[in-house]
């Protein structure tokens, strides 16, 4: 670590302002009570413990840039971010945002007793500063775009995707799958990325938007020798 480097930060060129993984948690915990019921109440403190990460962090962050802590429009300025360990330096990156609305939607639909009139009210208004989507256009198709912008591509997913799943806001049954299924399509890195080795997800990709062949093809080549 060089001196002086930030102590709150891995000195990691795939890590470094990624962590999304703590809301994958809370989307885990929030399945369970969502799919069995289970009383998930001595988990709510970590739910609400990475919400305000994400929304004290990138505010502070914004304060060290200048005097405005949200953008024009009122909304969280993700920057510096990642998404996945992908596209880096990364500003306001789709599979965070994805993963803040997702979790904060969640969140406020707990059956009663979760959390409280003050907690609802702080959960509303944050997910009301988280900013939208961004999306792009390849051969004429919109696609979601990994991030508004980025630096530079330091590894091989796709988090354009990551709406599909693990987010869950692309889908079949869902509105502008269509969309999603052109990001799998026409995505240059998309498809360059696209594989079935390690911890690829592409299957779970294509199951998700109802490309049937293409999850069984992936699924199948998964289940070979690794």
């Amino acid at each position: 670590r060089p001196v002086g480097y930030d102590p709150g930060m891995q000195y990691n060129a795939w890590l470094e302002y990624q962590w999304d993984t703590s809301l994958e948690f809370c989307l885990m915990i929030l399945d369970t009570e969502h799919y069995t019921g289970k009383d998930i109440s001595d988990y709510i403190p970590l739910i609400e413990s990475c919400l305000t990460f994400f929304d004290e962090h990138y505010q502070y962050l914004a304060r060290k840039r200048g005097i405005k802590v949200f953008d024009s429009n009122g909304h969280l300025i993700l920057y510096p971010g990642s998404a996945c360990e992908t596209y880096k330096m990364a500003y306001n990156a789709t599979s965070t945002i994805a993963a803040l609305k997702t979790i904060l939607s969640r969140v406020l639909e707990l059956p009663h007793g979760y959390i409280d009139e003050k907690s609802r009210e702080k959960w509303v208004a944050m997910l009301n500063r988280i900013p939208p989507i961004s999306f792009t256009e390849f051969e004429g198709y919109r696609t979601i775009s990994p991030a508004l912008l980025w630096e530079r591509i330091n590894n091989k997913e796709t988090p354009q995707l990551y709406p599909v799943f693990p987010w869950g806001i692309f889908g079949v049954g869902k509105p502008d799958l269509e969309i999603a299924v052109n990001t799998w399509k026409y995505d240059p890195d998309a498809v360059r990325f696209r594989s079935h080795v390690g911890w690829k997800q592409d299957n779970i990709f294509a199951a998700r938007m109802g490309l049937t062949s293409e999850a069984a093809e992936l699924s199948i080549l998964k289940m070979k020798d690794s």
